[in-house]
């Protein structure tokens, strides 16, 4: 029996085995006998989230996903669902000689609509293969954070503040030339 070991230590310890099995839960009970209930209530806990996460199929999974990303992604409309789909980004950004990360800011609302260019906004909308409009109410829409991203918070997440185009600029020094050669061409190609 060890006494000079802490309950917490005992109970980290258990919940890391890797196979936390009754034969596990009895080692431990011999060594730390006076662990004895947080033990059993510890391993009836794990025990419960493992069954319960053995019992949950694939489809409830991919069902539960979806309603998620549906919650995340909101009620737009269908054309700005696939304004900033991943091919129409890679596509626009290559179009346009600008990165993926830069353009991830406009899907993202990141940068305030009234700020940006009209050029720059004519060029990106023919990028994306839509019209002005569509683009401009897209981009006046609140600041948003990505699926992966709130899936992973801890927290509640939160969208960051806009920015105007300027500033988001100065994050990107590498796409300023080109951006400048942009505002100098009228759009045609």
């Amino acid at each position: 029996m060890k006494r000079g070991v802490a309950l917490e230590d005992v109970l980290d310890a258990f919940s890391m085995e890797e196979d936390v099995s009754t034969q596990t839960l009895e080692r431990y009970l011999r060594v730390y006998p006076q662990y004895v209930e947080a033990l059993s209530d510890l391993f009836h806990e794990l025990n419960l989230v493992r069954f319960e996460a053995e019992a949950t199929s694939d489809a409830e999974v991919k069902a539960a996903f979806q309603d998620f990303e549906t919650d995340a992604v909101g009620d737009r409309g269908q054309d700005e669902e696939s304004l900033f789909s991943k091919d129409s980004i890679k596509r626009a950004a290559k179009n346009l000689g600008v990165s993926r990360a830069f353009l991830a800011g406009f899907r993202d609302r990141l940068v305030i609509a009234a700020t940006v260019p009209p050029r720059i906004l004519k060029q990106l909308a023919k990028a994306l293969g839509q019209s002005e409009k569509t683009l401009e109410t897209y981009l006046r829409g609140e600041a948003s954070i990505g699926t992966a991203v709130a899936f992973k918070s801890d927290g509640q997440p939160r969208p960051p503040d806009q920015i105007s185009f300027e500033a988001y600029l100065k994050s990107f020094p590498d796409e300023a030339d080109q951006l400048a050669r942009l505002m100098d061409s009228d759009g045609r190609d």
